[in-house]
């Protein structure tokens, strides 16, 4: 369960870190790509809203396999 909650959270920023490096090997600005352009949040902290999101998720997720583990077990 501990694997699968720490996967759940690095999911998301590990896939914001690839695309990030995609778009810098494409000659785009390293510093708006980082640290954003003042309209759009860069990836910095996007990584952060995304290991919420992917904690919440999870963690919802592996709550729900919990009670219904717990479920099956208790039903006649």
């Amino acid at each position: 369960m501990w694997t699968m909650l720490g996967a759940g959270i690095l999911i998301g920023p590990a896939a914001l870190v690839l695309w990030a490096l995609i778009l810098q090997a494409s000659d785009h600005d390293v510093i708006t790509i980082w640290q954003g352009d003042g309209i759009g949040f860069g990836v910095l902290k996007g990584m952060v809203l995304a290991s919420i999101v992917g904690l919440l998720t999870t963690a919802f997720y592996l709550i729900s396999l919990k009670v219904t583990h717990w479920r099956s077990i208790l039903k006649p």
